[in-house]
């Protein structure tokens, strides 16, 4: 399709000056408190041009999300590394390593800390938009997460064992992240989870395997941990 390039030009720039600014808009205020008018201000914008691209501050909310995580997932798809044929602690090695990322590529998602605040207001209270989201990406993320679990636990482990272990696993992942000054303000002088990613996959790939290996135990009838607690 042929465009002029002089209005397409203006009209993406605008668009795009309009997520920028909802992005620290929403993730500052939330979507209730956050106004098309203050973000229009932030964007340089008339606040009809929000009507023009997005139709609403629903729709405006709905971009803003599908966005950022759209680049999170374009920069570590959901099988980065993780071909069927290697050893399922590479895989979950990968898994991990592409869970972290998508929240700390640039640094701050996206290089974004306004971004990873509004992941963070959805990730404890979804909204519809963030619905959506959640079977257009999310989904396979966890269907990868319970397969490899199935790998370990074997492939007639109850539902709800699998769902637990995964919740687990992802629970060291966002807590790494969200909680990342925290811990460093708690542990002064240790290196803050994602100043050392490396070491913090590591970690979890390590913490996780131990925790199914107990678990397989207790599932097989032997209460008795295979290493010293």
């Amino acid at each position: 399709m042929t465009q002029t390039p002089a209005s397409s030009n203006v009209m993406t720039s605008t668009r795009e000056r309009i997520l920028v600014a909802a992005v620290e808009e929403f993730g500052e205020k939330g979507f209730a408190a956050a106004t098309v008018r203050a973000i229009c201000s932030r964007a340089k914008a008339n606040v009809a041009a929000v009507n023009y691209h997005f139709q609403d501050k629903q729709a405006l909310y709905a971009a803003v999300l599908e966005t950022i995580v759209a680049e999170a997932f374009e920069q570590y798809p959901a099988d980065k590394d993780m071909e069927p044929d290697k050893a399922p602690r590479q895989r979950l090695q990968a898994f991990v390593r592409n869970a972290l990322m998508r929240f700390l590529h640039k640094g701050d998602f996206g290089g974004n800390p306004h971004a990873l605040k509004l992941i963070h207001r959805e990730v404890m209270d979804p909204s519809p938009a963030m619905e959506k989201i959640i079977f257009r990406y999310f989904v396979k993320v966890r269907d990868q997460l319970h397969g490899l679990i199935r790998d370990y636990l074997g492939q007639d482990a109850r539902p709800e064992l699998v769902m637990r272990c995964s919740a687990s696993i992802m629970a060291q992942c966002n807590q790494m992240v969200f909680a990342n000054k925290v811990i460093s303000r708690m542990h002064p002088g240790i290196p803050a989870p994602i100043d050392d990613v490396h070491g913090t996959v590591d970690h979890i790939v390590a913490f996780s395997l131990g925790g199914l290996e107990q678990t397989l135990a207790r599932e097989q009838g032997n209460t008795t941990p295979t290493t010293p607690l």
